[in-house]
């Protein structure tokens, strides 16, 4: 059952590592952020893609979630063994521009001196949206599929992020939860 946040209690939503074999985090950026063009980088084709339905398949795990901060989510992300993979906007149904980051587990990536060099745009701009309040609309565990074939015991994580903040009437705002990881935990906790 998804969690709707009203308490300060700390979450956990999901334990990483395989066989969470990547983790998409879909950005809903307003239109006064410019999306570089090194973000284009990756192909739209990628992993998670999975039978064309109204709702995902998976597990709901958490939504509707404000003034989440992401500040140390890179870093955590890597330090649970995933690496940023690929990275392009998109434009959803509603009309608004999302950038879609995928987090590949380092056990399903291939490191050259080349892709190291092609992600560091991705990274940087990843880094300055992480500085951005977000609100969490959806967290889900869903089957994982790769070229339309499911793959049992593997799961692929999307995160839905929307409602950039930065400042209201001339301030910056303050965080009321963390999206983090926590000893390979997913967790949505209280702002320390």
């Amino acid at each position: 059952m998804p969690t709707n946040y009203t308490s300060t209690l700390e979450t956990h939503l999901t334990k990483l590592g395989l066989p969470v074999r990547l983790i998409c985090l879909d950005l809903f950026v307003n239109d006064r952020f410019e999306i570089p063009n090194e973000i284009r980088w990756g192909k739209k084709k990628n992993a998670v893609q999975r039978p064309r339905s109204k709702q995902p398949s998976g597990e709901k795990l958490a939504e509707n979630v404000e003034n989440v901060s992401l500040k140390s989510l890179l870093r955590e992300f890597e330090a649970a063994g995933y690496g940023l993979a690929n990275a392009y906007p998109w434009k959803h149904a509603s009309g608004k521009r999302v950038v879609r980051f995928v987090f590949k587990h380092k056990d399903r990536m291939e490191m050259t001196p080349e892709f190291e060099q092609a992600r560091s745009e991705p990274r940087g701009f990843f880094g300055l949206m992480c500085e951005s309040l977000w609100r969490v609309s959806a967290v889900y565990l869903n089957p994982f599929y790769e070229d339309g074939v499911e793959h049992d015991n593997e799961e692929a994580l999307q995160i839905t992020l929307g409602s950039q903040r930065q400042v209201e009437n001339g301030r910056k705002l303050a965080s009321d939860y963390s999206l983090c990881v926590v000893n390979n935990d997913l967790q949505i906790t209280p702002a320390q």
